[in-house]
């Protein structure tokens, strides 16, 4: 008996009978749906009418809601003057010239070397943390030699809380700020003529 039907017949019944059931079952499925697409095909023709009553729409209204306005209950009211109504007055006054603090050279040397101090300082900081005490006062000591012009300036006792504070922090020995002050070569010398 099958040998007796082809290929190609199958696949069109069954592909005939796929498409039945899908059109059954979509008719039965969306039935509301299908009759409301086609009544609003047939009702969406331009009239003036329509354009008045387009707010009040069915279509607009299932999709989002009715659209409410909102009125002001008290509306701001500006008040207009006319260019001869203006009166202009000029300022004598004369502008203060804001002037930009200016960096001296020598300043932006100083704040170059004590940021590279500052960076080093860390690094050195990181090298020593599992040193010994002893150590880690020599590597500083030659550090700070080689930035002796920062130890004549203001910023030395910062740079020695700096010290101290990345020592505390980072190294696993104890140190005192008072130690950390030694070390600088001016100190250094004034405790040898102090002994």
């Amino acid at each position: 008996m099958f040998e007796t039907i082809s290929w190609q017949e199958f696949l069109t019944v069954i592909t005939g009978v796929v498409i039945c059931y899908y059109a059954i079952s979509i008719l039965l499925l969306f039935s509301s749906e299908i009759i409301n697409l086609f009544k609003q095909k047939q009702s969406k023709q331009i009239t003036p009418e329509t354009i008045e009553d387009q707010y009040d729409s069915s279509e607009s209204n299932e999709l989002m809601g009715k659209v409410k306005y909102e009125t002001e209950t008290s509306p701001t009211r500006e008040k207009s003057i006319s260019s001869e109504e203006l009166q202009i007055q000029s300022i004598d006054e004369t502008e203060e010239v804001i002037e930009l603090s200016s960096v001296k050279p020598s300043d932006a040397i100083l704040l170059g070397t004590i940021a590279d101090f500052l960076q080093e300082i860390k690094a050195l900081t990181e090298v020593v943390k599992d040193s010994s005490k002893e150590e880690a006062t020599a590597l500083f000591k030659s550090l700070i030699s080689r930035y002796q012009q920062v130890g004549d300036t203001h910023y030395k006792d910062a740079l020695n809380i700096f010290i101290y504070d990345s020592c505390e922090q980072h190294c696993a020995f104890n140190l005192e700020l008072k130690e950390i002050i030694v070390w600088w070569p001016e100190a250094e010398k004034m405790s040898i003529h102090n002994q």
